[in-house]
């Protein structure tokens, strides 16, 4: 069974564009702030992807992450904990550079909202599963 770390605070889309991967049977753990994924980065490195908002609350932190927490936390990903698994970045977001920046970073960018059966045959290609 392929697991996934889905890291979105907004649980209404999580739980709409999820479930045709779970019903595939992919287990999806949630995280919805930047803190609750940096306390649980031993489950996330087991995890065979990465789906992640740019835009993230900071949960109970003082902490600033910039107009982007998503950017960061994949770079800490990367860089801090040499993660290798691939990662799909789901965004509003339409800045050129940032795309770029999260490209430099192998991050799959696709712009929400995403259609769940669009997100599972995205998934699927990744990790390169066949139907």
């Amino acid at each position: 069974m392929k697991k996934i770390a889905w890291i979105e605070d907004d649980t209404d889309i999580i739980d709409l564009v999820v479930r045709p991967l779970e019903r595939s049977g992919y287990q999806i753990t949630r995280f919805h702030t930047i803190k609750e994924a940096l306390d649980n980065m031993e489950s996330i490195r087991q995890c065979d992807l990465v789906l992640l908002d740019l835009i993230i609350p900071p949960g109970d932190t003082d902490e600033k992450f910039g107009d982007y927490p998503g950017i960061y936390l994949l770079r800490t990903f990367r860089q801090a904990y040499q993660m290798k698994q691939p990662v799909i970045v789901l965004s509003v977001v339409a800045d050129l550079k940032t795309f770029d920046e999260l490209k430099e970073m192998d991050a799959v960018v696709e712009n929400k909202p995403i259609l769940p059966s669009k997100l599972k045959l995205l998934v699927d290609e990744v990790l390169g599963i066949e139907e």
